[in-house]
């Protein structure tokens, strides 16, 4: 049979060859040409559901929520047996406080894929930020038991067990996504959550070596240097404290909690009786 290769062919070849641009563009973070190029896509055939989700993405950076989410809709009503739509569309509602309309769209995908972690990591976030953390829970070890090695599922997990101030569920879960990484790679976020669970559990020293550790790597931040001040003002080493908090501020000069921590040590280090600067 011979393939036809009229306007409608053409239109989509033009359009999947606008898609891969602007992908190309966002990769490059060229979201200017990326979102041009996705916009000319849709134009070019609007019956295809791929660009109209890359073009939501280039709208959603932009900080067009309307103008994404519209897209994500018109994308699912072409492929609506399509999970993933239904997935970034549902995060979106998400990022936007729509808990409502977000749960809607997660059982949609649930539905659709039961068997994926991300749709259940999903509903696990939805119900946290509902205040249902026992059932946040359920969603979260139903995500883990299908992927059991995803770092996202088990940092959200161990976030989730602090909060509710289980430290050593907690430390538990930390420990399981430090063992994914090589010796002395895992992510300064898992060494620093280390380091705070190690607190509530008292161990004091563990606390601080976890938090030092985060401090000194290239993804620390300054909440992180914070923290270890915090923690070694309240173990009485003043001197510590002032040292984490001058490195803190060298490295994030402008940023609020670096401020606020060298000026946190020295209304402590001026009401400390001589002396006890160690």
């Amino acid at each position: 049979m011979t393939p036809q290769h009229g306007p409608g062919a053409e239109s989509l070849l033009n359009c999947r060859q606008l898609t891969q641009r602007g992908i190309a563009a966002m990769e490059q973070n060229d979201w200017e040409t990326a979102e041009k190029s996705l916009e000319a896509a849709v134009a070019s055939c609007d019956i295809d559901p791929e660009s109209r989700r890359h073009y939501a993405e280039s709208l959603w950076h932009r900080g067009d929520r309307i103008g994404a989410t519209r897209q994500l809709d018109d994308a699912i009503k072409l492929s609506p047996d399509d999970a993933t739509l239904y997935v970034r569309l549902a995060e979106m509602r998400l990022e936007m406080n729509q808990l409502g309309r977000a749960s809607l769209l997660a059982d949609e995908a649930v539905d659709r894929a039961p068997d994926s972690a991300a749709v259940w990591a999903l509903r696990g976030r939805i119900k946290h930020r509902a205040g249902l953390t026992d059932e946040a829970l359920g969603q979260y070890h139903r995500a883990l038991s299908l992927a059991p090695s995803d770092p996202d599922i088990l940092l959200e997990i161990a976030d989730l067990y602090a909060e509710l101030g289980q430290p050593r569920r907690a430390l538990a879960n930390l420990h399981s996504l430090a063992a994914l990484y090589p010796p002395g790679e895992a992510p300064a976020a898992v060494l620093a959550r280390t380091g705070l669970a190690y607190q509530a559990l008292g161990r004091e020293e563990d606390a601080a070596a976890r938090l030092a550790e985060a401090s000194n790597r290239p993804d620390a931040t300054a909440q992180m240097y914070a923290q270890l001040a915090e923690l070694q003002l309240a173990s009485g080493r003043l001197a510590d404290a002032r040292q984490t908090a001058s490195a803190g501020l060298a490295r994030f000069p402008q940023h609020p909690d670096a401020m606020r921590t060298v000026q946190r040590v020295d209304a402590e280090s001026a009401s400390a009786p001589t002396g006890s600067l160690r």
